[in-house]
């Protein structure tokens, strides 16, 4: 698996199916799944909350500062994001930075502004950063 510097969206836990949460976010999804249908093809096991992520890549020199802003341009920005979340009710909105730092020949720092922490608590999203 080839992994890349990327900022995600989850949305788990809704009452809507994935594809009525995904027709109102208004982006195509990363991936999508319907409570009760198969985690993946060939698996028995049933997911036990319907869940939509958005995933956005961004070159290895892009900072941190810039990620969170730039995606949540490309989903339509904070008062859409809003709008959804509070049609939709999700259990779980959170953001994921995956961060290539373990690897890197420089070393990898970065921030989130004021305003982003304000978008964040605004969305009352979680944030979780995955390092590789």
């Amino acid at each position: 698996m080839n992994r890349e510097k990327s900022v995600s969206l989850t949305l788990r836990g809704f009452d809507r199916t994935a594809q009525d949460v995904a027709s109102l976010i208004g982006v195509n999804p990363t991936r999508l799944g319907n409570r009760g249908e198969p985690v993946r093809p060939s698996v028995r096991t049933l997911l036990t909350r319907s869940y939509v992520q958005y995933s956005m890549s961004f070159p290895s020199e892009y900072s941190l500062c810039d990620m969170l802003p730039d995606f949540l341009v490309y989903m339509g920005g904070v008062s859409h994001l809003w709008d959804v979340q509070s049609q939709v009710q999700p259990e779980f909105f959170e953001f994921h930075f995956d961060l290539p730092v373990k690897k890197s020949e420089e070393s990898q720092e970065g921030y989130f502004s004021t305003k982003d922490v304000a978008d964040i608590f605004q969305l009352r999203a979680s944030i979780s950063l995955g390092f590789f």
